[in-house]
């Protein structure tokens, strides 16, 4: 691959699941998250048929957002998909709560390893960096760079819970490149899906579009088989070859 196309890059911009952060290992159960729903709401009734309803139905979203590019607050998703009908105004006021419980119950996501290091080295070399990710949590993006002090080394996040929008749609990336100042031939994009991270980089006219190998994702995306990253990664730390001081 022509390196050149590396040397104009001014902004790195980076998918969080399976980007930034480790592949999502699944729970073997999402009871505790039901039952804290419940809770919360002092939901009364089989545990099992919340259950089962609440998956069904945020199985149906996925399928939906995914149909649609949209993706809804948390007050929406709870209100109009999750919970429909059941005491509203109150659902409302713990949507935020609610999905952090679920989405905890959902499984496991942790930093890679060379996360910080990697971020923070980029940093120092000059570049801006920025976030741009698909996930109907507005908290576990914002918590997790809390936690690991990264949150003053981003310029931008951009999260499709608050935009409204999903990748592949390249809406995203563009009000990041915006939000950077810098033109969308001045930016990279480094994710772990073809049909998402790699499409809405080439979309939105980014100079290099680096994919990360995730090993539950295909390395080809069979609608598109032409379609390549400029760069394939194992690791974030390979970046720091990539994108010289």
């Amino acid at each position: 691959m022509d390196r050149r196309k590396a040397s104009t890059v001014k902004a790195i911009i980076f998918d969080m699941g399976g980007t930034l952060k480790k592949p999502f290992m699944k729970n073997a159960s999402i009871r505790p998250g039901i039952d804290k729903v419940m809770e919360i709401l002092g939901l009364e009734g089989n545990a099992d048929a919340y259950e089962k309803k609440i998956l069904e139905r945020y199985y149906e979203y996925r399928k939906w957002t995914r149909k649609t590019l949209t993706e809804l607050s948390e007050r929406d998703i709870w209100t109009k998909w999750l919970l429909p009908g059941e005491q509203k105004g109150k659902v409302a006021h713990y949507a935020v709560e609610l999905n952090s419980a679920f989405k905890e119950a959902l499984g496991i996501s942790e930093l890679r390893t060379d996360a910080v290091s990697v971020i923070k080295e980029l940093h120092n070399r000059g570049y801006k960096l920025g976030i741009v990710s698909n996930t109907f949590s507005s908290t576990g993006t914002p918590s997790i760079l809390e936690k690991y002090g990264l949150k003053e080394f981003f310029n931008t996040v951009i999260l499709s819970s608050g935009f409204g929008r999903r990748k592949p749609d390249p809406s995203m990336l563009l009000k990041a490149v915006a939000d950077l100042n810098v033109l969308s031939g001045e930016a990279a994009y480094v994710g772990d899906k073809i049909d998402r991270d790699i499409i809405s980089a080439k979309k939105a006219g980014f100079a290099v579009s680096i994919y990360i190998k995730n090993p539950g994702k295909p390395g080809i995306d069979p609608e598109y088989p032409d379609l390549k990253p400029d760069f394939t990664i194992t690791e974030l730390s390979e970046l720091l070859s990539i994108f010289k001081k």
